[in-house]
């Protein structure tokens, strides 16, 4: 859930992470020569994976100031259904602040 603060009006963010999603969040957030480099592969489906990117990419845009985030994908229907359409669902009350840029265009 995700409410504006009365006092400063920055976005506060409550997210909740699942055992295994927060062993994956301590990884992402490890820095040095010896952090790991890929995280996240294979899984079952629905063993939200999505949802966890979903919710620590807003969770790093909202807490590091300057950054812009971008959620890529393999393809655009994929994105579309498992980040835009999910956090209109999920996080209606920040989605005056979210913007997705329009389909891209390759022209040769």
């Amino acid at each position: 859930m995700a409410a504006l603060c009365p006092r400063c009006k920055h976005i506060v963010l409550r997210v909740r992470y699942q055992p295994k999603q927060r062993k994956l969040r301590d990884l992402m957030l490890t820095r040095g020569p010896d952090a790991p480099t890929k995280l996240g592969f294979g899984g079952s489906r629905g063993s939200s994976k999505s949802r966890f990117g979903r919710d620590f990419s807003l969770e790093t845009a909202l807490s590091i100031e300057g950054i812009l985030v971008y959620v890529v994908a393999r393809n655009l229907g994929n994105l579309e259904d498992n980040y835009i359409k999910k956090y209109r669902v999920e996080r209606p009350d920040i989605m005056e602040h979210f913007r997705a840029s329009p389909r891209p265009e390759l022209n040769l």
